[in-house]
């Protein structure tokens, strides 16, 4: 694999992260009601009581994942 096959892989990877953070943000942010949806397209509105609640599950899950997890550093002894 070549040096920059590994940082487009890289990039790839911080920008699919950068977009679910920003998700979450959104969710946490956004006023009102959340909706929920399955796979099969059903859709159920959750209370206000339980919204505050999702809320604050997304808020503590965001808190672990919000700095990418991995670095990428050029080292002139080592091929990527």
């Amino acid at each position: 694999m070549t040096d920059q096959k590994v940082k487009e892989i890289f990039k790839s990877l911080q920008d699919w992260h950068s977009n679910i953070v920003d998700q979450l943000d959104t969710a946490i942010e956004s006023p009102g009601n959340i909706q929920l949806q399955d796979s099969k397209g059903n859709k159920t509105n959750l209370s206000k009581e339980k919204a505050e609640a999702v809320r604050i599950g997304i808020s503590i899950a965001l808190d672990l994942i919000k700095d990418f997890p991995l670095t990428l550093k050029e080292n002139n002894n080592v091929k990527l």
